[in-house]
């Protein structure tokens, strides 16, 4: 995962220079979607698909920091960058410390596979909710 992090990024570097965080959001918030649909549907077939799932999680992972950085201010301007960025880091932070608990005592209740599938829908809102955000046609 880690390392898939980094070569992401490094990827990014190489490639995305002349594209807008936009154009490059669109593709990299469906990253964690993918690896969210591997892990709920064939990840359990063996260690090359658990391995394809951190890897496309990982690249993903990656480049979302990046594109979240920059598409801030693309998307929604520089007035206010710090507050605006900061309430989403905020939010995302939440998230990621509250998840792991969450969906162990979730696990606990309704078992792995409806878990996986509320990470699954998750990432498609997630996803969605970017494409709406990033539309320069809808302002």
């Amino acid at each position: 995962f880690g390392p898939c992090q980094v070569l992401g990024r490094i990827l990014l570097f190489v490639f995305g220079s002349n594209l807008s965080a936009r154009a490059i959001g669109r593709v990299v918030v469906l990253m964690p979607l993918a690896a969210a649909i591997l892990l709920a549907t064939v990840a359990a077939n063996g260690f090359a698909w658990l391995v394809l799932f951190a890897v496309v999680h990982g690249f993903g992972n990656g480049m979302i920091t990046i594109v979240r950085g920059a598409g801030v201010a693309e998307i929604l301007g520089t007035r206010g960058y710090g507050q605006v960025s900061g309430a989403i880091t905020t939010a995302n932070q939440i998230a990621k410390a509250a998840a792991p608990v969450g969906f162990a005592v979730a696990w606990e209740w309704v078992g792995y596979g409806p878990i996986v599938w509320v990470w699954v829908a998750t990432m498609a809102i997630a996803a969605a909710a970017f494409w709406v955000a990033a539309d320069e046609d809808a302002r």
